[in-house]
C-alpha cells in the first residue's frame, strides 16, 4: 500500500491511500490459482459420482443379466443388446466359451462346463464393467 504525506512541497497535505498495481496483480493471480484448483476438485468430484454411480448400477444390471441367462440355460450363447427404459444407456455383450475340465469325473456327457464372459458399458465404453461366471449347462 502506497502512503504519501508531503507537508512541505506544496502539494495537498494529508494522506493519498491506494494500491499498487503490482499489488493488485499478485491478488489476482492469488484468487486465479485458488479458483482453478477449486474448479478441478469440482471436477475431479464429478467424475467419481459418475463413476460410482455406474459401478454400482452396473453391479445390479450385470446381476440381472446372469439371473436371466440362469432362467433361460437352453439359450446360453454369445449375444449383445442394450438394456430396457430407463437403463438404454447401458449396453451388454456376452461371449460363451465351452470348458473342458479334468476335475469332473464321470461318464456323463450331458453337462458342459461354460464360461460365460459379460460385459456392461455405457457412454461408448467409457466405463466398464465385466463379470466372468462359470455355469453347467445340459445338453439334449
Amino acid at each position: 500500500m502506497l502512503v504519501m504525506n508531503n507537508d512541505n512541497t506544496g502539494y495537498k497535505t494529508g494522506t493519498i491511500q491506494g494500491f499498487t498495481l503490482l499489488e493488485i496483480l499478485v491478488a489476482m493471480l492469488i484468487i486465479a490459482t485458488v479458483l482453478v484448483t477449486v474448479f478441478r476438485l469440482h471436477i475431479q468430484t464429478i467424475n467419481m459420482t459418475n463413476a460410482a454411480r455406474f459401478y454400482t448400477t452396473a453391479a445390479l444390471l450385470a446381476e440381472k443379466k446372469m439371473a436371466d441367462l440362469d432362467i433361460d440355460k437352453e439359450n446360453i450363447k454369445d449375444s449383445s443388446g442394450v438394456f430396457e427404459e430407463q437403463f438404454s444407456e447401458y449396453s451388454w455383450n456376452i461371449k460363451v466359451e465351452d470348458m473342458e475340465t479334468e476335475l469332473i469325473e464321470g461318464d456323463d456327457d450331458t453337462l458342459n462346463l461354460k464360461k460365460i464372459d459379460l460385459d456392461l458399458s455405457v457412454n461408448n465404453r467409457e466405463y466398464v464393467y465385466s463379470v466372468r461366471a462359470y455355469r453347467f449347462v445340459e445338453d439334449d
